[in-house]
């Protein structure tokens, strides 16, 4: 009888908790439909067993953790700090995880294992979003869930080295083909032969050259931040201060993010990256001194928001994703005269410091896109910032269902 329940993994609150359950739930989860049983000591959740099947058998869905540090769950990085307020945002985070129907899989990716985010039946088709930095595939759980219910299948893998993707062996030996590889094989082990391609910051980057290399596994591509042809753009006329160029100078960004905890480095991170203006460190600065922490967050980011990245960078560090992008990208080869075959829709938010980059807004406005792409749409978020997508989903929603109805897949 055991072998009906089902196991699944949770990233919860920036751990990986192992939920059984069984049954379908005929009522929804808020309405009773649900039966979450939990442990005790020296219990797991197979001290449940019996009532999970009964309950089940009933026409609802039993749904059994084991706690952080039991079981198959992961373990707090320190599990003398235990608080017993963990155990009640645990379950309202499983229960809002649930409720979202977002599930969770780890696929054997080209010798890692990466985890991957997805939602929805895909009657209409595959949606696969990828995130750029400091960002995660939870940076697209409004995009997700608005496909999902639109009739898609909604697929956000953390890149490799990212979230609670394994590290690659040789960090510094980062290459940007690895994203293009890891997507297609991602695509191959999901056995979906055609995606729609949704890119951020970085992530627009391989979800261009993925079009233009895989044009027969390809629906279309929507960006957000970054135009086409981008390759090879120079920031010699920034300060030497600009964090790029600071954050490509081995071990420097290390030093400056290793003064601080991982939450403070993304609270500045996400502070200065939500402004309009440049992050640029004065000589005798470092890019972490540039934030006033008096600053609220954002109001569209709130402090769960922040708990979630915070508690997944802890997970995977930020080794890797110094390297890819802002030690990687040099790899990335200009498109030439090549030309795509699919629909390219690139969504820029005017108060996006990333507008202010060198060669940016010419590119967006001189036609340049248009001979790289004759099927190409172009919308400007006024107020729209670096995170847009997060700033304003309802209307990045409206505008990526939109792209997906205009160009209707032969499923």
């Amino acid at each position: 009888m055991a072998d009906q329940i089902e196991h699944l993994h949770l990233p919860i609150r920036g751990l990986n908790l192992h939920i059984a359950q069984v049954g379908k739930g005929e009522i929804s989860l808020y309405e009773l439909g649900t039966v979450m049983f939990l442990h005790g000591f020296p219990e797991i959740w197979y001290s449940w067993r019996h009532q999970m099947l009964a309950a089940a058998a009933a026409g609802y869905r039993a749904v059994a953790p084991d706690w952080r540090g039991y079981g198959l769950s992961g373990q707090p990085p320190e599990q003398e700090e235990a608080t017993w307020d963990d155990l009640v945002a645990d379950v309202l985070a499983i229960l809002d995880a649930l409720a979202r129907q977002i599930e969770h899989v780890h696929l054997p990716v080209r010798g890692l294992t990466l985890h991957v985010a997805q939602a929805g039946k895909g009657e209409l088709g595959t949606v696969v979003f990828l995130h750029g930095f400091p960002e995660i595939w939870y940076s697209w759980r409004h995009q997700m869930l608005a496909v999902a219910a639109a009739g898609y299948c909604a697929v956000a893998p953390d890149w490799r080295g990212y979230g609670l993707s394994d590290q690659p062996p040789e960090p510094e030996a980062a290459a940007y083909d690895d994203l293009i590889e890891d997507l297609l094989a991602i695509l191959d082990a999901l056995a979906v032969p055609k995606a729609f391609l949704v890119g951020k910051d970085f992530g627009a980057m391989p979800a261009y050259d993925f079009a233009l290399r895989h044009p027969n596994r390809t629906c279309g591509v929507m960006c957000l931040g970054i135009p086409l042809g981008t390759a090879g753009l120079s920031f010699d006329t920034l300060p030497e201060g600009f964090y790029i160029l600071r954050w490509a100078q081995p071990g420097r960004a290390e030093a400056d993010f290793g003064k601080y905890d991982v939450k403070r480095v993304v609270r500045t991170i996400y502070i200065l990256f939500s402004r309009s203006e440049i992050p640029i460190a004065k000589e005798n600065q470092e890019i972490m001194d540039l934030a006033d922490l008096s600053t609220p967050l954002p109001e569209w980011f709130s402090e769960e928001d922040l708990d979630v990245y915070s508690s997944l960078y802890e997970n995977s560090g930020f080794r890797y994703p110094l390297q890819m992008p802002y030690r990687s990208l040099h790899q990335r080869k200009p498109i030439g005269d090549a030309k795509f075959q699919v629909p390219v829709f690139i969504v820029m938010g005017e108060k996006d410091y990333v507008f202010k980059f060198p060669g940016i807004e010419s590119a967006m406005k001189d036609g340049t896109m248009e001979k790289h792409a004759p099927n190409i749409k172009i919308t400007y978020i006024p107020e729209g910032g670096h995170f847009v997508q997060e700033q304003f989903p309802d209307y990045v929603n409206e505008l990526l269902l939109g792209f997906l109805k205009d160009h209707p897949v032969a499923i």
